[in-house]
């Protein structure tokens, strides 16, 4: 009892430092940003297309991908290791052909995912132009994220939440 609350809190205190600096390290990565595209056009447009592809990830898998894939994968662990990696196997497939395929549906309709964003604003066409053209490589990101999702999930299944 007395080692599973040791490992407890040092499970919690390193998720709590890597947090910490990745909270810091962030802050460092706006603050170069707001150097390098100053306040203008650029930083929105920039800052726009970089938002859309996260909300898109949170409203199409976001969460649910490790929250229901960690219980199942846990679950064939135990039963079944082989059948558990199958599954992995699967979900990882399976996700990046969908976030793939969003991707390239977001990279054809770029302008108009944009312009759905803006159109409450008086955006000009350079402006929204911009935009889409940051969106374009940015969409990608989702196919990453999805990836990341499933592989944190196995690790958070194998109670690794630092370095694999």
């Amino acid at each position: 009892m007395v080692k599973e609350n040791v490992s407890l809190a040092k499970s919690t205190a390193t998720i709590s430092l890597l947090t910490a600096i990745s909270r810091f390290t962030g802050f460092i990565a706006i603050m170069v940003l707001a150097f390098s595209l100053g306040i203008g056009s650029l930083s929105d447009s920039y800052n726009l297309a970089n938002t859309i592809p996260n909300m898109l990830f949170e409203l199409v898998l976001g969460g649910i991908l490790t929250s229901i894939f960690i219980p199942i994968f846990m679950d064939y662990l135990i039963k079944d290791k082989e059948d558990a990696w199958r599954i992995a196997s699967n979900i990882v497939n399976i996700s990046t052909i969908f976030l793939v395929g969003i991707a390239i549906l977001g990279t054809i309709f770029s302008y108009y995912i944009i312009r759905a964003q803006t159109f409450l604003t008086p955006a000009s066409a350079d402006k929204v132009g911009m935009a889409s053209f940051f969106f374009k490589y940015f969409v990608w990101e989702i196919v990453f994220y999805g990836f990341c999702a499933v592989l944190n999930g196995i690790l958070q299944s194998f109670r690794r939440f630092t370095w694999p």
